[in-house]
């Protein structure tokens, strides 16, 4: 009788150290592990409309404000603008601001959008469109733009520098034609914003000379001279000084001897440069010669 109670005692023993190992083997594999998942935070991006008027010359400050969706200011980032989807630049984020500048020189209407690259606990974001109308800072106005002159009188227009109100700048303005000589004064206009007209001489000076060829019968003169005999030596000390001289015009050497001769066409380009912004007029000029005059 006792061996069966220790057998009978036994075997409970083994049975509940069996639940017991089951029990445990059981919690370790359905025991669940915690994983952690940060989610960036959401943020919104507004580009602020540029205040007053946009002159292509002239550099557009843009603001652009970065917030968390509560309102929090986002510490730091980059944010990137387009122009009609063409990158313009970027600036680095302080504290929830992003400042540069837009510089163009096309007028016209520009449809600018900033957006924010996001970091680690910010997700990005990009503004809502916003368009700026970017003006011409002047305009290039002539008074004339062809005429036909006489040398060596000079072809002079009034060209007028017409300056969008507001525009404050410095507008260079240079001179090209292929030949002869042309003027321009002043050649450099500073513009106060006033929206007042500036008006410039553009003068082209004609000065047709004489041809080499059509000197050179003269130094044939003075060869010929040389075979006068000397009895007649008034008349051959004229025949040298004159081709000598005529020589010396020929080369360069002497007095330039303007006579007008021959009638060309002549284009006269006047270039203006203010920044980025630069606009050019045309002038067509017939130069008629006449050697009567």
């Amino acid at each position: 009788m006792r061996d069966t109670i220790s057998i009978v005692t036994f075997l409970k023993c083994c049975v509940v150290a069996i639940v017991l190992l089951t029990t445990a083997s059981m919690d370790a594999s359905t025991k669940a592990s915690m994983t952690q998942l940060v989610v960036p935070a959401p943020t919104v991006t507004v580009l602020a409309q540029p205040v007053g008027p946009s002159f292509a010359s002239t550099a557009l400050p843009l603001r652009v404000m970065i917030t968390s969706d509560n309102g929090m200011m986002i510490p730091n980032g980059n944010v990137t603008v387009t122009d009609n989807s063409s990158v313009i630049g970027s600036a680095p984020v302080d504290n929830g601001i992003a400042s540069f500048t837009q510089n163009s020189s096309s007028t016209g209407s520009h449809q600018l959008v900033a957006c924010y690259a996001g970091i680690a606990n910010f997700s990005p974001s990009c503004s809502a469109p916003i368009g700026v109308s970017v003006l011409p800072p002047y305009l290039l106005d002539q008074t004339k733009s062809s005429d036909t002159v006489n040398a060596p009188k000079a072809f002079v227009d009034d060209l007028q520098v017409l300056p969008t109100k507001g525009f404050v700048g410095v507008v260079e303005l240079t001179c090209q034609v292929s030949s002869y000589s042309c003027s321009l004064s002043p050649s450099s206009v500073s513009l106060s914003g006033n929206g007042k007209k500036q008006l410039v001489k553009a003068s082209f000076i004609p000065v047709a000379k004489s041809t080499s060829a059509d000197m050179l019968g003269w130094p044939i003169v003075g060869l010929l001279g040389i075979a006068i005999r000397k009895a007649r030596v008034k008349l051959r000390n004229a025949c040298l000084i004159l081709g000598c001289a005529a020589l010396m015009c020929c080369t360069g050497c002497g007095p330039i001897l303007s006579v007008p001769i021959n009638s060309a066409a002549q284009t006269m380009i006047v270039t203006s440069q203010s920044g980025l912004y630069s606009q050019a007029v045309t002038y067509q000029i017939q130069v008629v010669t006449d050697v009567a005059q």
